[in-house]
């Protein structure tokens, strides 16, 4: 069967739209309407295959290009592409790439598959993933076999082929988290990951090491790098879902209310001989209070007395942001400044929003208690 038949009987055989383009520059249409065969130039072909990639708010996120696939780099998430047609007409449509491979397992040509549902937003392709994992491995062999074994376990993927485009992806993909080789050409995986974890911005990504090195001394020098964890190859699905599930794991109710860093470094006091902790005694004296200190702060803006209100939400201010409740610390800091400014009426007004934000608070803080002091809780 030579490609052209291989192409039509998978137009024929999917109940989505979908196009293949050869990487010699013959295109499959499989829109219905336009389904035949046609050979266009390579600068109508490039042009044809870099979508690019948008979010909610119409930003370019990234583009898919020919050459990724000449070198098997395939996009395999969900994307959403505005296509615009030969007339000027532009359809959105929802897409999902894989790439047709030869007998040496490398690409021969781009399968497109999407639906031209005119409705954004509304058609899910695949079930929902897991999460987008990086795979930086030099060797092709092992490239698929981690994809594969990421694919089985739900995750889509994206590949680099050694340190020096890990960092490009890293920089310019919202990775979930990253599999690192770490004896690359050009970069190797400890350099690339000192580069990563320097120009971090926002959450900090998981980066886990594949090494064939199980030498002592490894594991160490693999966290001195900045990597958080280490798989030994041959790595299998069990030992490699079990990392993801560790290192993925949804963080916690608390953890979007809080200053985790804050409340760490206050971890830091502990004397460890002591039977209860520093920051849980801290936490139960201002759960105690804070409601108290609310209906102090209510009857003096219904007394009019401004100096009891700014005094009070000063108090408040500075526990709830010494222990990390940075909402709660802000509004009560509001409060204050507008009795310092002369606006009590100002002050008043703000007391229901600063109760919501108390009431969200202090229950993240009880949770944080739970989690981290489940003795005392129990």
């Amino acid at each position: 069967m030579d490609l052209s038949e291989l192409y039509r009987e998978i137009v024929e055989s999917s109940p989505d739209g979908l196009w293949v383009i050869d990487l010699d520059g013959r295109t499959v249409y499989a829109n219905p309407e336009i389904a035949r065969l046609h050979r266009i130039g390579d600068e109508g072909l490039a042009a044809l295959t870099v979508f690019d990639t948008l979010d909610d708010d119409g930003r370019v996120q990234f583009r898919a290009h020919l050459d990724d696939v000449r070198e098997g780099r395939v996009h395999e998430r969900p994307v959403e592409v505005r296509w615009v047609r030969s007339d000027g007409t532009v359809q959105w449509l929802l897409c999902r790439e894989s790439a047709l491979l030869d007998d040496a397992g490398l690409p021969q040509a781009l399968v497109q598959r999407y639906s031209a549902n005119p409705s954004r937003h509304e058609l899910v392709v695949e079930p929902p993933s897991k999460g987008w994992i990086l795979v930086v491995e030099d060797n092709a062999a092992n490239q698929l076999v981690a994809t594969g074994l990421l694919a089985s376990l739900g995750y889509t993927t994206d590949t680099a082929d050694d340190g020096l485009a890990a960092i490009e992806a890293a920089r310019d993909g919202a990775f979930d988290a990253i599999l690192m080789d770490v004896q690359m050409p050009n970069m190797d995986g400890y350099t690339a990951t000192r580069h990563i974890r320097a120009h971090d911005n926002g959450r900090r990504r998981p980066i886990i090491a594949m090494t064939a090195a199980a030498v002592e001394g490894e594991r160490e020098r693999c966290l001195e790098a900045g990597m958080d964890d280490l798989l030994i190859k041959p790595v299998n699905a069990a030992q490699l879902d079990e990392a993801l599930r560790r290192w993925l794991a949804p963080r916690p109710s608390y953890a979007e209310r809080l200053d985790l860093d804050r409340l760490e470094e206050l971890r830091e006091v502990d004397n460890p001989e002591d039977e209860t902790s520093y920051v849980d005694r801290a936490i139960t004296n201002f759960l105690g209070n804070a409601e108290g200190q609310l209906a102090t702060m209510g009857a003096a803006a219904v007394s009019g007395n401004a100096d009891q209100l700014s005094a009070v939400a000063h108090r408040l201010a500075g526990s709830a942001l010494n222990l990390g409740a940075i909402s709660l610390g802000e509004g009560a800091r509001q409060v204050e400044e507008h009795v310092i400014n002369g606006s009590l009426a100002a002050a008043v007004a703000a007391l229901p929003e600063l109760a919501v934000r108390m009431a969200a608070d202090l229950e993240a803080l009880r949770a944080y208690q739970r989690e981290m002091f489940p003795a005392r809780a129990s």
